[in-house]
């Protein structure tokens, strides 16, 4: 009778260990899941906080401008410049997209070094170096930041938040050498930086323009193009 008793005990003993050892590893899969959850939400709340100005075109786009986003000071038929402070090279070169509210001094690099581009790309967009000028053969390639670092201050951080969300024949406008060159979209690609070069020096027979910024928003693990072909051109003369 008392064996019998010992061997209730312990066997009771042995299942609140094992209950025991069940709770403990639980609670520590709990704490595991509990820490992974708060570096996401401060990962993604930071995110929001390093891109906020981005992502909020983005939204803006989508949500708030939905009516409005083709409507532009600079849609009538005569050049409507709105820019201030600076030389007159940058003030007649210009990049204007009516569909997603885009207007931006066009640059033109003088090297591929990357830090050159870069500095290049705070004042407005930038013409890649060996790209051909707007309205000749060939493609004009012309860079521009969908977003950048919270510390790097500039007007076109990112000028080029919604250029993803072009679409067919959406209009392109080029203001270059006192000539407005018309461009209408006709291709959309997204892809690794290593196929982009591959892409954009293909010989061509036409005018064409790409645009190129990263993709998605916040990263630079893609990039997305987007091709137009040059459908008008036209003089333009204005006092300055």
């Amino acid at each position: 009778m008392v064996q019998r008793v010992e061997k209730n005990e312990k066997a009771k003993m042995n299942k609140e260990a094992i209950q025991k050892k069940k709770r403990k590893k639980i609670n520590k899969l709990v704490i595991i899941i509990k820490i992974i959850v708060l570096f996401l939400l401060i990962v993604f709340f930071l995110f929001i906080i390093f891109n906020f100005n981005s992502l909020y075109l983005k939204f803006a786009y989508k949500f708030l401008f939905a009516e409005e986003k083709k409507e532009a000071n600079y849609l009538n038929n005569e050049v409507n410049f709105c820019f201030q402070n600076i030389d007159q090279q940058i003030f007649q070169n210009s990049l204007f997209i009516p569909e997603i509210k885009v207007e931006a001094p066009i640059v033109y690099s003088e090297a591929e070094d990357e830090r050159k581009i870069l500095e290049d790309l705070k004042k407005g967009v930038s013409i890649y170096p060996g790209s051909k000028n707007p309205g000749e053969v060939g493609n004009t390639i012309i860079l521009g930041h969908s977003s950048n670092y919270l510390w790097e201050k500039g007007d076109f951080n990112n000028i080029f938040a919604n250029l993803s969300e072009l679409e067919k024949k959406d209009e392109i406008i080029i203001y270059y050498q006192w000539k407005k060159y018309n461009y209408n979209v006709f291709d959309k690609l997204i892809l690794s930086p290593e196929k982009v070069k591959e892409e954009i020096f293909k010989e061509q027979d036409k005018s064409i323009l790409t645009l190129i910024t990263c993709w998605p928003i916040g990263t630079d693990l893609k990039r997305v193009l987007i091709k137009a072909e040059l459908v008008g051109q036209e003089n333009v003369f204005k006092e300055l």
